[in-house]
């Protein structure tokens, strides 16, 4: 009879309770980490993509072969990696810095002509994209109500490059 009333030890209660806190930390810090990695290496990805694009429209021997060039290289980096769509090809600026007084002037087109000596010239590329979470759109994770772009909505991101023109002279073509 007084084996009924000893207490008992309290050594089983941490084998029930781990289950249930791994996958506490694992919800709560590893997956949200986890998805924040992939959306930086996607950001990362698309940066790579644009300064391709851009290295590719300076080193043209003429401004019209530079946006040919641009948009292959930009569409053909995005297009090999998954989770990044472009948002149309990427938009072409010459930009003119006076050597001497610093002011700088911009370009849409070709130019006229160039002087070389006075002025340096850099090509300036502006392109976005879309990229696309880890758990892709529509999921909604515990409590969020909303959807936060970059974790579960799509983010549009904008970026700039700007390179020297290696060849000022084709500028004018």
């Amino acid at each position: 009879m007084l084996a009924k009333f000893r207490s008992r030890k309290n050594r089983g209660a941490s084998i029930v309770e781990t289950p249930g806190v791994i996958m506490l930390i694992f919800l709560g810090f590893a997956f949200p980490l986890i998805g924040m990695m992939v959306f930086s290496y996607r950001a990362s990805l698309l940066y790579f993509c644009l300064r391709d694009a851009a290295y590719q429209a300076a080193t043209s021997s003429t401004f019209t072969l530079a946006q040919t060039n641009a948009n292959a290289a930009w569409n053909r980096d995005t297009a090999s990696w998954t989770g990044i769509t472009p948002s149309g090809n990427p938009v072409l600026t010459i930009i003119i810095t006076a050597n001497p007084a610093g002011t700088t002037t911009t370009s849409s087109a070709k130019l006229a002509s160039v002087d070389t000596a006075n002025n340096i010239y850099f090509m300036q590329t502006v392109a976005s994209a879309t990229i696309q979470p880890l758990l892709g759109t529509g999921w909604k994770l515990l409590f969020m109500a909303n959807s936060i772009p970059g974790l579960n909505a799509p983010y549009t991101m904008k970026m700039t490059q700007q390179v020297y023109i290696e060849n000022a002279n084709g500028l004018t073509k």
